[in-house]
C-alpha cells in the first residue's frame, strides 16, 4: 500500500505541476493590484504553490494509533441526486480508484493515506435533505453510535437546532478550531454563546460550490464596451457597486425583437436568473438576517432595522423587479445555451454551477456580487444555506477522540491536498478563461460569509423575502411587522437553548 500512494502521489504532483505551468500570470512588467480593505472573514484560500514553498506545513499533533475501522458520514442528498448531479457537484469523500481525473485521484490519494496511517476507510451514507434530522434524531434517542459525522444543508439544520444532539467542537479531543482548515465564518456566525455545534472545514467541498458570484459574458462585454468598461478594475478600485452594476444591466439591455420588452426569448437579456439575487444582493451589503449581539453571545434579528429594510427595497425595486431582469421563476425558464450564443451579459452563477459552461467556444468570466452601498469598504460573498454543507458530530459517538484525529488529520490533508487541486485544477484550471477571472474567483472566496438568519430561518421569514419576486411588490417593511410576533417568539426560544448549551 505505501508503494501505490508514493506512485500516486508523484502522478498527481506531476499533474499539478503541468497543471500550474500552463495557467501562470503572463509577465507583463506591471504589479498585480488586490482591494487593500478585503477581509478573509476566515476563510483561507487555497494554499499556493508559493506559500508552500516558503511556508511549514501545519502539522496537528496527532497520535498514530490504529483504529482498523469505518468513519462513518451521514450526508443530505436531494432525491435520487447524489454525487456528480446538480446538487452535490464533487464527491469529496470517497473514491474507488485512480481514473486520472485529478480531483478524483487527490481523493484516493488522501483515503489511501488514510487508511496506511490509521487503518480506516470513509463510508458515506447519503440520504435525503428531509430524513436527515429524523435519522439524527433517533441515532441519539437510541444511543446508536453509527454515525460519526453528520453533514446537512444549511437550509435544514433549524431541525435540529434545539440543542442535545451535538457535541461541543471544542469538547472533541485534539480539534484546534485555530487551524487553517476551519471556516471561521461558520463557526463565529452559528456559534451558541461558546458552544460551537455547526462548521465547515476543507474536508468538503460542497460549501465551496455554493459560493455566489457573477458570471459574463466577455463576448457581449466588449461589444458593449461604453456601458461595461473595465469591470475588472472597477472591482479592484473598489467601484463595483450596485448602482454600477444596475447601469451596466440597463444600458445593455435591448429590445431585438421589438416585442416591447426587453427579456423575451428574441432579446438581448443583460441578467438572468431565479430569486437567488434577492439574498446574494443583500448579503453583498455586509448586512445580515439574524447575527449575534454585540457581546457575540445572543442572537438578535437584524432585519428590522432601517439600514437592512432600505437596502431590501432597493435590490427589488432597482433589480429584481427591473424592466432589464429575467427571472426564470416568474417569466419562464431559459437554457444556458442564450448565454453560450453571446445573447446575454450577466447571469448569477454559484461556484458549483461554473463546469455547466465550460465548453463555451467563447470567453466568459466571473465577479464578485457588488458592494450595495459604496462606503462600506469590502466585498461579501454570500454562501447559499439552500446548496451548501455543514459538519456536526452526534452525542451517540463512542469515540471522541477517534472522530477528533479523523476530522483534524482529514481537515489537515484536504487543505494541503484536495482543496489546492479542486480550487487550481477543477475550477480554474478547467473553467476560467483568463487570469483575472482568477483572480477574481480568489477574491470570491476570501470574503464568503454566512447568515444565521437564512440557515435557522425562524418561520421561514429568510424564504418568505426570497420569494417575494412572486408579488410584483416589496412593502418589507409591513411584512417584517406581519412576521415580528412569531419570529421574535423563536428568536427568544432560540436564546433559551444558547442559555441551556452554555449552563
Amino acid at each position: 500500500m505505501k508503494k501505490i500512494c508514493f506512485m500516486l502521489s508523484l502522478l498527481l504532483l506531476f499533474s499539478l505541476i503541468l497543471s500550474a505551468c500552463g495557467s501562470q500570470t503572463p509577465d507583463t512588467g506591471k504589479e498585480e493590484t488586490r482591494p487593500a480593505s478585503v477581509e478573509t472573514s476566515g476563510e483561507s484560500a487555497a494554499p499556493s504553490e508559493t506559500e508552500e514553498e516558503t511556508e511549514p506545513r501545519i502539522q496537528p499533533d496527532l497520535p498514530k494509533d490504529k483504529y482498523s475501522r469505518v468513519f462513518n458520514i451521514l450526508h443530505w442528498t436531494v432525491g435520487t441526486d447524489v454525487w456528480g448531479g446538480g446538487w452535490i457537484p464533487f464527491n469529496a469523500f470517497t473514491a474507488t480508484g485512480y481514473n486520472g481525473d485529478a480531483f478524483n485521484d487527490a481523493v484516493y490519494e488522501r483515503n489511501c493515506l488514510l487508511k496506511e496511517e490509521y487503518d480506516v476507510d470513509i463510508q458515506v451514507a447519503l440520504r435525503d435533505v428531509t430524513e436527515m434530522a429524523p435519522a439524527i434524531q433517533n441515532a441519539v434517542g437510541t444511543g446508536d453510535a453509527g454515525i460519526d459525522l453528520f453533514i446537512q444543508r444549511g437550509h435544514q439544520l433549524n431541525a435540529v437546532m434545539s440543542g442535545g444532539y451535538f457535541v461541543n467542537y471544542q469538547d472533541i479531543p485534539y480539534v484546534n478550531l485555530d487551524n487553517p482548515w476551519w471556516n471561521q465564518s461558520s463557526l463565529k456566525t452559528l456559534a451558541f454563546g461558546d458552544v460551537y455545534q455547526f462548521a465547515a472545514s476543507d474536508f468538503m467541498i460542497l460549501d465551496k460550490g455554493a459560493t455566489a458570484g457573477l458570471i459574463y459574458n466577455a463576448v457581449v462585454a466588449d461589444q458593449n464596451r461604453e456601458a461595461t468598461g473595465n469591470m475588472y478594475q472597477d472591482v479592484l478600485d473598489m467601484k463595483w457597486t450596485f448602482e454600477r452594476f444596475v447601469s451596466i444591466c440597463e444600458n445593455v439591455a435591448t429590445d431585438l425583437d421589438n416585442d416591447g420588452t426587453l427579456i423575451s426569448e428574441g432579446d438581448l437579456i443583460a441578467f438572468y436568473s431565479g430569486d437567488d439575487p434577492g439574498h446574494a444582493f443583500y448579503a453583498g451589503s455586509g448586512l445580515r438576517f439574524m447575527d449575534h449581539d454585540e457581546d457575540n453571545y445572543y442572537f438578535e434579528y437584524k432585519f428590522n432595522s432601517e439600514e437592512s429594510l432600505d437596502c431590501i427595497e432597493g435590490v427589488f425595486i432597482e433589480l429584481m423587479y427591473a424592466d432589464f431582469y429575467r427571472n426564470y421563476m416568474t417569466d419562464g425558464q431559459l437554457s444556458h445555451d442564450k448565454f453560450k450564443a453571446n445573447e446575454q451579459l450577466f447571469g448569477l452563477a454559484f461556484v458549483k454551477t461554473a463546469p455547466d459552461y465550460r465548453d463555451m467556444e467563447t470567453d466568459y468570466g466571473f465577479l464578485p456580487i457588488p458592494m450595495y452601498n459604496p462606503d462600506q469598504g469590502r466585498y461579501y460573498t454570500q454562501i447559499t444555506p439552500h446548496h451548501d454543507a455543514l459538519m456536526a458530530v452526534p452525542t451517540s459517538v463512542s469515540d471522541l477522540e477517534f472522530v477528533g484525529v479523523m476530522l483534524e488529520w482529514l481537515g489537515c490533508e484536504s487543505y494541503y491536498t484536495t482543496y489546492p487541486v479542486f480550487y487550481d485544477v477543477v475550477i480554474e484550471g478547467r473553467t476560467l478563461r483568463d487570469e483575472q477571472s482568477k483572480e477574481m474567483l480568489r477574491l470570491i472566496f476570501e470574503t464568503r460569509v454566512y447568515d444565521a438568519g437564512l440557515i435557522f430561518d425562524l418561520k421561514e421569514f429568510g424564504f418568505t423575502v426570497l420569494r417575494r419576486t412572486g408579488t410584483g411588490t416589496t412593502g418589507f417593511a409591513s411584512l417584517w411587522a406581519s412576521f415580528a410576533p412569531s419570529v421574535e417568539g423563536e428568536l427568544t426560544k432560540l436564546n433559551a437553548i444558547v442559555d441551556k448549551l452554555n449552563s
